[in-house]
Order: structure tokens, then C-alpha cells, then sequence
């Protein structure tokens, strides 16, 4: 786990659209008249392994966040498609962290109980759409 990656590219993802863009003038247009334009902000559920497209696995924060959701809603009316089956808030705290190994386990272990006993609350001030990086 590096904490410069967490500093440097932690995100939320809002969608996953692999075979469509986003209109961007009517995702401004949208935003800017029908989202609160104050912070989107999330608690954190738990942290999971996912393998990940590109299978090399990341650990990622689970969220409850009913902002980022509507904001997910938005990016699909203006044009985006999942590339995957359903929306699920997360945001990746660490990358090239697999393969899930009993070491990654334990580690999933440990923050999760750490997890069950405080409550994270995060807050975003931006939002970035940005074209899927290569495989």
C-alpha cells in the first residue's frame, strides 16, 4: 500500500463507459441547473479487493453516497453506458495490488474491523471526465 497513490489518483468513479462518451456540453449544461453545486460527500461502507479490468487488482473504499449516485444518473442521461452490470460507489484508494494474496487479505481484514467501529466521511470538490486508459 502506497500512500503517494492514495494522495496522487485517488478517485471516485462515477461510470465506466467503454462504448459511449459523455455529451460534455449537455453534462455542463445539466450539472450546473440541476445538481447542488456543494460538495458531494460519502461515507465509507467498507473496503473491498476487486481484480479489475485489467486484473491487477485494487482495494476500494465501498460508499454510501446519494450524491455521487445522482451525479452517475446525470452521466447516463447525457450519454454514457455501464461497462459494467450496475452502479457501485467506490472510490479506488490503491492499485497493482494483486493478485489477492493471504498478505492483501489480512490487510482487508484489519481496515474493515477498523471500519466497523469508526465512521469515514469524505468529501469531493471536482469532478473530472476523462477518456478510459488502455488496456
Amino acid at each position: 500500500f502506497d500512500p503517494d497513490t492514495l494522495r496522487d489518483e485517488a478517485h471516485v468513479t462515477l461510470v465506466y463507459s467503454r462504448e459511449q462518451q459523455v455529451d460534455l456540453v449537455r453534462f455542463q449544461r445539466d450539472y450546473m441547473t440541476n445538481i447542488s453545486l456543494k460538495p458531494v460527500t460519502a461515507t465509507v461502507d467498507h473496503v473491498e479487493y476487486w481484480e479489475g479490468h485489467d486484473k491487477d487488482g485494487y482495494a476500494v473504499f465501498k460508499l454510501q453516497s446519494p450524491g455521487a449516485a445522482g451525479l452517475n444518473g446525470v452521466l447516463i442521461a447525457c450519454g454514457a453506458k455501464h461497462s459494467f452490470d450496475n452502479y457501485q460507489a467506490h472510490m479506488t484508494i490503491c492499485g497493482k495490488v494483486g493478485p489477492r494474496t493471504q498478505a492483501v487479505s489480512e490487510w482487508l481484514q484489519r481496515i474493515n474491523k477498523y471500519l466497523d467501529g469508526n465512521v469515514v466521511e469524505l468529501s469531493f470538490d471536482r469532478i473530472s471526465v476523462e477518456d478510459i486508459k488502455g488496456d
